[in-house]
């Protein structure tokens, strides 16, 4: 019973991240006709510079762009999980 779950966990991590894809695409590709669809925003996570006492230094940073269009494909992917 608990793989059965698992299995639905990646189910939707793929529905989400292939909505975001196409999205993101089609955002572009319709980007040309309609600038505001195109226009990216980010969300930003940046550890600029950590000194690991003089011995090496570490750096991390994650940065998220995304369009209208990529927003509306994330939400279509969950529509689809809830819709199985």
């Amino acid at each position: 019973m608990r793989k059965a779950g698992r299995e639905k966990g990646w189910i939707l991590l793929l529905l989400i991240v292939v909505g975001g894809l196409l999205g993101t695409g089609l955002g572009d590709a319709l980007g040309v006709w309609l600038p505001v669809l195109a226009r990216p925003y980010e969300a930003n996570l940046h550890v600029r510079e950590l000194n690991l006492a003089g011995m090496a230094t570490l750096q991390l940073g994650i940065a998220f762009r995304f369009n209208l269009v990529t927003m509306i494909g994330v939400v279509m992917g969950l529509f689809a999980y809830w819709r199985m």
